[in-house]
């Protein structure tokens, strides 16, 4: 049974709103870039997107990414990616978009909050209405580029940046809890201390009363692997991965009330049938290998009482 509520005034108002009414900057000009080490790992995706969107097979077709990135001024020579690894990346995208599009069709009137949103184009993409409330958070020097690219308001929808480094908590007294909530963690955590991890997942659940969590891990295998043998396109921003789990379901003794409500492997999700036939077949190898099948996993974790 879907919950019914009504519209809350928006975060915004339209006369705030520097868009044209198809939620694109009415300013050309490149913006200027000012972001180091993990900061810059935004781009990643954003290139990701582009690429996909003019794909003949494309997985996710962001109609957004293209227009992000005319706006910017930065070298995309130096961060060159394979098609798998825009495929791969589009995937997950993908998965996270369902997800979410799922959670705001059963809790219309939920919250939804976006963290290390970077430039993703998720509040445009996926459909809600003015009884949901949206927070995209980001790092002060993000929310700044954020600004010069995307729409800083929506007509007719809550929508709200707060700029803040999500690990210090202090952004969680802005956002009310008094509402089903979707926390989105794409991206994320990999680049984290696996205290930090647990110390932020035991946060959330402790600052709001129920809801899901989305994000995704790798396993320590690959963790290993990447550490090693660094992937150019990370390794050029300067960041590094370090957190893995080979047992996603062991995040439920986090906080009372945790479960892993469903988990996809990268190998099998929806869409991998539109990567190219050599990558099909070793992601259908890999599938038979339980340490490979398991090698990077989408999560989907339900708190609170929020489960049916």
């Amino acid at each position: 049974m879907t919950e019914t509520c009504q519209p809350e005034a928006p975060g915004h108002t339209q006369s705030e709103l520097r868009h044209d009414l198809n939620g694109q900057p009415q300013e050309h000009a490149k913006a200027r870039i000012n972001l180091s080490g993990v900061a810059q790992t935004l781009f990643i995706p954003l290139i990701a997107r582009a690429s996909d969107a003019v794909s003949s097979n494309a997985i996710l077709g962001d109609p957004y990414a293209q227009n992000t990135i005319d706006k910017l001024s930065f070298d995309q020579d130096a961060m060159t990616m394979t098609p798998f690894q825009c495929a791969g990346v589009c995937l997950r995208t993908s998965q996270f978009d369902k997800w979410t599009t799922a959670f705001l069709m059963k809790h219309p009137c939920a919250t939804v909050v976006h963290l290390a949103c970077g430039l993703d184009s998720r509040m445009q993409r996926v459909p809600w209405t003015n009884t949901s409330r949206w927070f995209d958070i980001d790092l002060p020097k993000v929310i700044e580029l954020r600004k010069q690219v995307l729409p800083t308001s929506i007509p007719d929808r809550d929508y709200s940046l707060i700029a803040a480094n999500v690990l210090e908590h202090t952004w969680i007294k802005n956002i009310p809890n008094d509402r089903p909530v979707l926390i989105i963690m794409e991206g994320l955590l990999s680049y984290l201390l696996e205290d930090e991890v647990k110390g932020l997942l035991l946060q959330l659940c402790q600052s709001f009363k129920h809801g899901e969590m989305i994000f995704e891990c790798i396993s320590t295998i690959v963790l290993k692997r990447v550490v090693e043998t660094p992937l150019k396109v990370v390794s050029e921003t300067g960041a590094i991965f370090q957190w893995a789990t080979d047992d996603p379901k062991s995040l439920e003794g986090i906080y009372t009330g945790v479960r892993l409500a469903e988990s996809v492997c990268f190998v099998e999700a929806s869409g991998v049938e539109k990567f190219a036939l050599s990558n099909r077949v070793i992601m259908y190898l890999m599938s038979w290998i339980p340490s490979l099948r398991k090698a990077a996993q989408f999560l989907r974790f339900e708190f609170g009482g929020d489960r049916e």
